[in-house]
């Protein structure tokens, strides 16, 4: 749970208690909507002069910047997904009884099944179909997240804490600027994980992030993250730009720095439910349950069969007798 280990002049509890409303609301009301997006990130890293010589010997451009295109749609709960990589189109959905993966080649009119998971499972790739779930709604909906963790579940940890919660006036905007930490006993998750942060809220907005900057691998990584928006999308703010930036030194002390644009444009405004099944792209549905009816049961009504065949013809020979 979260905790306060500022003064009570550094924590306005009622700010404090409105935020963690609002991200408690925040599932409730992203499982109400459905829009379809077009993400664009383009990414970004500097390069030290040695490197830069390298690359120019082998003539590649040290200042390329990687482009990624995704389509994501959201229809409440349900996610798709659509992206293409080296010709190859990837279709990713998740509906309310399981998730699957398909492809098929450029120029191609059939899909291919590549991955299939029920619901309810535990197992390695139902983990990774999850994760990847998060991850995509975690663009179109950046306003609640840090990174791809849920900010709610980030102050659902039992070692978040505030350190600062306050009004803070940008550019005319009243907005809530919090202060944290997160301290992480385990050195190996530790490792990862961030330690510390700030965010900035817009109450207007239904508390979506405005700003937020992080600090990982025990102050080794930072990271600050600056989200824009436009008109709300059936009532929640879709952001049309993230800016993500991280920066680290390395051993001698040279700082490095690292990032990408993300760009958010809203295609549709409701996403046909029929899109997250496998039907709707020329493929069987498929039929998780097994029932009694066995192969076993099969054996048992073949062998009934013919001990009844073999009474009724030993009957006849009894009547002929």
């Amino acid at each position: 749970m979260s905790q306060l280990v500022g003064s009570a002049e550094e924590i306005d509890r009622s700010l404090r208690d409105k935020f963690l409303e609002a991200m408690r609301q925040v599932p409730w009301k992203s499982e109400r909507v459905s829009f379809r997006v077009k993400c664009v990130a383009t990414g970004y890293r500097t390069v030290s002069d040695a490197e830069r010589a390298r690359l120019l010997e082998k003539n590649l451009d040290p200042d390329k910047r990687e482009t990624e295109t995704r389509i994501i749609g959201v229809r409440g709960p349900f996610v798709l997904t659509t992206n293409t990589n080296r010709g190859i189109e990837y279709v990713r959905a998740s509906n309310d009884k399981y998730a699957f993966e398909i492809y098929r080649a450029s120029g191609a009119t059939t899909y291919t099944l590549s991955a299939l998971e029920e619901h309810g499972g535990a197992s390695l790739m139902r983990r990774r179909i999850q994760r990847e779930e998060e991850e995509a709604r975690s663009l179109p909906f950046a306003g609640w997240y840090l990174s791809d963790e849920r900010v709610a579940s980030v102050c659902a940890s039992p070692t978040f804490r505030f350190k600062r919660v306050a009004q803070e006036v940008r550019d005319g905007s009243e907005l809530v600027r919090i202060e944290f930490e997160r301290p992480e006993a385990d050195r190996k998750r530790r490792a990862w994980s961030y330690t510390d942060g700030f965010l900035l809220c817009d109450p207007t907005k239904q508390w979506a992030l405005i700003e937020y900057g992080k600090t990982s691998f025990d102050g080794f990584i930072t990271s600050r993250h600056v989200l824009t928006y436009a008109e709300p999308s059936d009532g929640l703010p879709i952001p049309t730009t993230i800016a993500r930036d991280h920066s680290r030194k390395d051993e001698d002390g040279v700082e490095q720095k690292w990032g990408s644009l993300i760009t958010i444009e809203v295609l549709d405004e409701d996403v046909p439910r029929e899109e997250f099944y496998l039907s709707h792209y020329g493929l069987p549905e498929p039929n998780f349950r097994r029932g009694w009816f066995g192969a076993w049961v099969w054996y048992l009504l073949v062998g009934a069969v013919c001990l009844a065949i073999g009474a009724i013809l030993l009957k006849r020979r009894q009547a002929r007798g």
